[in-house]
């Protein structure tokens, strides 16, 4: 992506005539084969103060907002949330943000250095830190995820039925088939999928309150009362009450969710066409401290 598109989001949140951070990038690199990238932690004054971390990587800063600071147990993780690219002049940027600006507050840098990229694929190549940041799950990571999920929601299913007094397993016998399930169960992950995309690319914070906001709203309006994961589909066929779904209706009802949600991705590959088509498997490593 051209770095004018890739700041786009940057300049269109920013009054430069009310804030001194930096509306173009003055502190471009020479692009010389053996510069390292550089990475900047700045402490963020703003509503709640937080960690800024930014990485150099294709001409910009990929930045992450962390509400809690660093740790030295490399064991421990921490929530970093995107926000959008800024210019590489803002890894020297200190200074007070105009309250009603965006990000009104202070800004100091707390740590920078260089980094390098230590993963490469099987075939042992270099992957691009640009395909690592925005891209989803490698493929060969896909299985565990299905696994847990499906076990997870398993367990949760035994779990409901002891706090009830019931059987811990049986087999539903709740019949939904028919052309309009089916379909409701399409028009159900659709809408997900595409409320993941669409707010993932806004406000991925929300996302888990959107989904949750989503799934409870389409219980009432989908006449399958919205299961929308297969791996829900499959716990609910070991729970005979309401809320089951006989184990022969389950073949259906994850082909239309896997037809819905496919289809909302392919909706928001045609509407953001710069969204990235496959998986890379790699891991974000920086030196400690600053390098000169």
């Amino acid at each position: 992506m051209p770095e004018k598109d890739a700041l786009a989001r940057y300049k269109g949140k920013r009054d430069f005539t009310r804030t001194a951070e930096p509306s173009v990038d003055a502190g471009a690199r020479s692009g010389k084969s053996g510069e390292q990238p550089v990475f900047v932690v700045q402490i963020h004054d703003a509503r709640r103060m937080h960690f800024d971390f930014r990485l150099e990587v294709d001409g910009v800063l990929k930045s992450w907002a962390v509400p809690r600071g660093p740790s030295t147990d490399p064991h421990d993780k921490r929530l970093a949330t995107p926000t959008e690219d800024h210019p590489l002049a803002y890894r020297d940027f200190e200074g007070v943000i105009p309250h009603g600006e965006y990000g009104g507050g202070t800004v100091i840098v707390w740590d920078e250095g260089t980094f390098r990229n230590l993963t490469t694929d099987r075939a042992g190549n270099e992957i691009p830190m640009a395909d690592a940041i925005e891209r989803g799950i490698a493929w060969h990571d896909v299985p565990g995820y299905v696994l847990a999920q499906c076990a997870g929601g398993i367990a949760g299913a035994v779990i409901a039925h002891l706090m009830f007094g019931l059987e811990w397993y049986t087999l539903s016998t709740h019949a939904r088939s028919g052309a309009a399930q089916v379909f409701s169960e399409f028009v159900a992950s659709f809408g997900l999928v595409s409320v993941i995309w669409g707010c993932s690319r806004v406000r991925s914070a929300a996302v888990p309150f959107a989904v949750g906001c989503y799934i409870a709203s389409a219980y009432w309006f989908t006449a399958s009362t919205s299961f929308a994961n297969p791996a829900v589909t499959i716990a609910r066929a070991f729970s005979n009450t309401f809320a089951g779904i006989r184990p022969s209706d389950v073949p259906s009802f994850i082909a239309a969710q896997i037809a819905g949600s496919l289809s909302a991705t392919l909706v928001f590959r045609w509407l953001i066409p710069g969204l990235p088509v496959g998986a890379k498997d790699v891991v974000l490593p920086q030196t400690a401290g600053k390098e000169s």
